[in-house]
C-alpha cells in the first residue's frame, strides 16, 4: 500500500514518508524566562548535554544559546573551539612568514612591524639590584636591545634575557668571591703557622715593601702568594738595615732617602712631561705610606 506520495507506508528510506515527515518536531523558541542552571552539572548527563542545555546558560553567555544548542556533548564543542583556534591563527599569520637568512634590515624591519613586534624606545632594561655597578655593561645592554628591535624579540622575551645573563654573572661573581676568601684563608694559616702571634706585624712589613717598589697589595697574584709575602717581608728588613737598593729607583737604600730623591727629582717638578710628574707622585706616596707605617 502507498501513500498519495507514491511511497510506501513502511518506507525506510532517508527522506521518509510524507507522514513521518509531518511528524518531525520543531524546536521551541528559547523562552527568556528559562532559570539558568545553578552548577555546570546540571547541564551534563554522563558525557553528553542535557535536552535543551543551552537554554539555561547563565549570564552573558545566554545570547549565545541558539548557537551553542547544536553541540550535543562538551567534546563536540571542544573540537569546534579548536579548530576556529586554529582557522583565526592561520588568517592572522597570513602573508606574515619570517626573513630568511639573507634578508636586509629592511626586511626585519617590516616584519616587526607586522607582527606587532616593540620598537627600541618601547624596551626598558635596567640594572638588577643585585649586580654591581662596575660589572654592569650599559654598551653591551644598549647592543641587546638593538638586536631586540631589529628581530621583533617581545618585550618579555628580552628581559628574561638580561635577568638570565644577570643571574648567570652574579653566580659567577659570588664564586669568584669565596674563592678569594678560600685562598686568603689558607695564606694566612701558613703564615700562621711560620709566624705565630708575630705575624699581624709582618704583614705590616710586607705591605711596605710592596708599597716601596711599586706592587698592587690588592693583586690576588701577589696579595695572596705566600712565597712574595715572605719576600717581600725580607726586603722590608734589609731595607731597615739600609743594605738594600729599593728596585726600579736610582741612588738611595733607606724609605726616607728614596722620598727625598723622588722629591727633588726632574721628572717630580715637571721638567719631563705630565706622564712622568704623575709616575714620581704615586711613587712619592708610596715612600710617604711606608715611612709612616714603620
Amino acid at each position: 500500500m502507498t501513500n498519495e506520495a507514491g511511497l510506501a507506508d513502511n518506507s525506510t528510506t532517508v527522506l521518509g514518508s510524507v507522514q513521518a515527515e509531518t511528524n518531525i518536531q520543531q524546536s521551541a523558541p528559547v523562552d527568556p524566562n528559562t532559570p539558568p542552571a545553578q552548577s555546570w552539572s546540571e547541564l551534563l548527563q554522563g558525557d553528553q548535554f542535557v535536552d535543551g542545555w543551552a537554554d539555561r546558560l547563565p549570564g552573558e553567555l545566554k545570547e549565545y544559546s541558539k548557537t551553542l544548542s547544536k553541540f550535543k556533548s562538551p567534546g563536540q564543542l571542544m573540537s569546534s573551539y579548536a579548530s576556529l583556534e586554529r582557522e583565526f591563527s592561520k588568517r592572522t599569520n597570513e602573508g606574515v612568514s619570517m626573513p630568511g637568512e639573507d634578508a636586509s634590515d629592511e626586511d626585519w624591519q617590516s616584519y616587526a612591524k607586522k607582527i606587532g613586534a616593540p620598537t627600541r624606545d618601547d624596551y626598558k632594561i635596567s640594572k638588577p639590584s643585585d649586580v654591581p655597578d662596575e660589572l654592569f655593561n650599559k654598551e653591551l645592554v644598549d647592543r641587546t636591545l638593538d638586536i631586540a628591535a631589529k628581530y621583533g624579540l617581545p618585550g618579555k622575551a628580552v628581559e628574561d634575557l638580561v635577568a638570565a645573563y644577570s643571574e648567570n654573572l652574579t653566580g659567577m661573581l659570588h664564586e669568584e668571591i669565596q674563592a678569594e676568601q678560600q685562598a686568603v684563608e689558607q695564606v694566612m694559616s701558613t703564615l700562621k703557622s711560620e709566624f705565630g702571634n708575630t705575624l699581624p706585624s709582618q704583614i705590616q712589613k710586607a705591605q711596605r715593601a710592596a708599597i716601596a717598589v711599586g706592587l698592587d697589595v690588592n693583586d690576588p697574584s701577589i696579595g695572596n702568594n705566600v712565597s712574595i709575602i715572605k719576600a717581600l717581608i725580607r726586603v722590608d728588613e734589609i731595607i731597615a738595615e739600609d743594605t738594600l737598593q729599593i728596585p726600579g729607583m736610582a741612588g738611595g737604600n733607606t724609605y726616607e732617602e728614596q722620598y727625598n730623591k723622588v722629591l727633588k727629582s726632574e721628572d717630580y717638578n715637571g721638567k719631563n712631561g705630565m706622564k712622568k710628574q704623575m709616575e714620581a707622585a704615586t711613587k712619592l706616596q708610596g715612600l710617604w705610606q711606608a715611612m709612616n707605617n714603620g
